[in-house]
């Protein structure tokens, strides 16, 4: 949210009417502002400070919205007198991939408090989504009940958490209390960002992956939940092989999509022929292993938005923006907001995402026969009107809300076919500088 003026006075005498309109209400307002504005350029500490002061100081709690990752409360000295919440924010649009930073969790709460003693009133959790890396979620609802955890606390809550979890009368094996050590010092433990899915995203010749963590560890974690299988049967546990075989899989197609690139870049008809081959291969089966779990179901939100539709045309109604709001997120196609809340679901994978890519392949393979260069506007056209638009507009499918086959028998077949490719796969760390989602929300 930008002002349209920067002057002083004018931002302080702006919230000082919005504050005196609420006690014209309720003389005992109290006013909860999220401090999220303050994450774009246009608000300085001057305007901050000058935003805030003429609220009176008790009246006003502020939602340093994300602070695992980007916290406000330094920047604006602990927001000029008023008391504030520490946020855990973690999720964007509901989107599933793993990541999460156990690290800044467990320290950002009690840094706060140091730096801003009893202005720093709780903390928090303000996602946009949830039903996804509940481990972040968990740990975050304990900060306000203990002081930071060294490594060793941290290992041990590791082991505690897996026990609840995979609760069962026989002793939990020691691979699967180890795959959640493993995930805690890689994928959970300093990734608050994520990295949005290249299999996910709208198919482009430039796109790319950051990487915040070494993914042989989520191979390995991968392996070890495999190996658990021959012991565990629990509802949890096949959730959790299903989530990290995803997460495998979604970094398989990274690697491959990069030598498809190349390949193009070559004029390699045959390579990018294979590649793309590879590329759907793994598409199938990604839909195979998300079927398998009724919380990967594309079918399930659907039924849950039909539930309220009372005729023919709140069917059409309700089923359009379920699916919309998945896809390209509104009716206004040029927000640039597509895949804002992309899934990992089947279906999605089936019949959006999936023909996406057979379209890029398309064109891909068009050029070189064709001898002309990619053409990104046809390109676009093309992705919308021949996958997009069909699936939300066009398409009255029936979406599964049971399951397909055994996560378990999958999810170990599946561990055959790609673990050699997986043990050569040479992919580096991302910078440690982490970009900011979706920058231009602040533009």
């Amino acid at each position: 949210m930008t002002p349209p003026v920067s002057d002083l006075n004018y931002l302080a005498d702006v919230n000082a009417g919005i504050f005196q309109t609420m006690k014209t209400v309720d003389p005992k307002a109290v006013w909860v502002m999220q401090a999220w504005l303050f994450l774009e350029d246009f608000w300085t500490p001057d305007r901050v400070e000058s935003y805030l002061s003429k609220v009176p100081q008790g009246n006003l709690i502020l939602l340093d919205l994300f602070s695992e990752a980007a916290p406000q409360y330094s920047r604006f000295q602990s927001f000029y007198g008023h008391f504030y919440i520490w946020n855990m924010l973690h999720d964007f649009g509901g989107n599933n991939y793993l990541f999460g930073s156990l690290v800044n969790v467990t320290n950002g709460p009690q840094a706060a408090r140091d730096y801003s003693g009893s202005y720093m009133i709780g903390v928090g959790i303000t996602m946009e989504g949830i039903n996804q890396n509940e481990i972040m979620y968990e740990f975050a609802l304990e900060q306000s009940w203990r002081a930071p955890l060294n490594d060793s606390e941290l290992s041990e809550w590791l082991v505690n958490f897996v026990l609840r979890r995979y609760a069962s009368k026989d002793a939990i094996p020691a691979s699967a209390l180890y795959a959640w050590q493993v995930l805690g010092n890689s994928v959970y433990q300093e990734n608050p960002h994520g990295a949005h899915s290249l299999m996910l995203h709208r198919p482009a010749l430039d796109k790319s992956q950051a990487i915040h963590f070494d993914l042989k560890s989520l191979f390995f974690a991968w392996e070890l939940l495999v190996d658990a299988s021959n012991e565990l049967d629990s509802d949890l546990f096949r959730y959790d092989l299903v989530d990290i075989t995803k997460e495998v899989l979604q970094y398989k197609f990274v690697m491959d999509y990069t030598q498809l690139i190349d390949a193009f870049n070559r004029s390699d008809l045959y390579g990018v022929s294979t590649q793309a081959a590879i590329l759907v291969d793994i598409l199938a089966d990604m839909e195979i292993i998300l079927a398998s779990d009724r919380r990967f179901l594309l079918g399930n939100w659907i039924s849950d938005a039909l539930q309220f539709a009372i005729n023919e045309e709140e069917i059409h109604f309700y089923n359009f923006n379920a699916k919309l709001q998945v896809s390209i997120w509104g009716t206004n196609y040029t927000l640039g907001l597509f895949d804002y809340a992309s899934k990992f679901w089947s279906g999605m994978i089936q019949d959006y995402y999936a023909p996406r890519w057979y379209v890029f392949f398309d064109v891909l393979l068009k050029s070189l026969v064709e001898g002309h260069p990619i053409d990104n506007r046809v390109l676009n056209k093309r992705l919308f009107l021949e996958a997009e638009l069909p699936f939300f507009m066009l398409d009255t499918k029936y979406y599964p809300t049971t399951t397909q086959g055994d996560s378990i028998m999958i999810a170990r077949e599946l561990f055959k076919k790609y673990r050699l490719s997986l043990s050569n796969i040479k992919m580096p760390r991302s910078s440690s500088k982490q970009q900011l989602p979706y920058k231009h929300y602040f533009n």
